[in-house]
């Protein structure tokens, strides 16, 4: 906004914020199917399924329904953000990572012979 703002583009395009709105809606809109797509997947291997579009619609109820309970309160949502989330998004940033390493040092040899079985075949 502050760059269009600068540039002056108002002078040529007017209502030139409803196209920074548009922008920043598709890009929201992006992000939150890719959320809904992910935790679908997530959820459709936690319960064994072979098909994550079955597990869509309940993944988006229990989503945006935690999302509302979270946001209708706003001391609950800032506890949250404050207090919670710190420490959930500090494990997933620094516990996940190391995760995958160690894995990946406890499957590296299983994962070379499947490697080079697939390359005789």
């Amino acid at each position: 906004m502050q760059m269009a703002r600068s540039a002056q583009i108002g002078y040529f395009v007017h209502r030139y914020e409803m196209i920074m709105i548009a922008f920043f809606a598709l890009s929201i809109l992006t992000q939150i199917m890719m959320s809904l797509l992910c935790a679908s997947v997530a959820m459709q291997k936690m319960l064994g399924l072979k098909d994550y579009r079955k597990v869509i619609i309940p993944t988006a109820i229990i989503l945006s329904s935690f999302g509302y309970w979270i946001n209708f309160d706003k001391n609950r949502a800032v506890d949250f953000l404050e207090g919670w989330w710190v420490y959930i998004s500090i494990g997933v940033a620094v516990g996940l990572p190391f995760l995958i390493l160690v894995m990946g040092f406890l499957f590296k040899k299983k994962l070379k012979k499947e490697i080079v079985a697939e390359e005789v075949k």
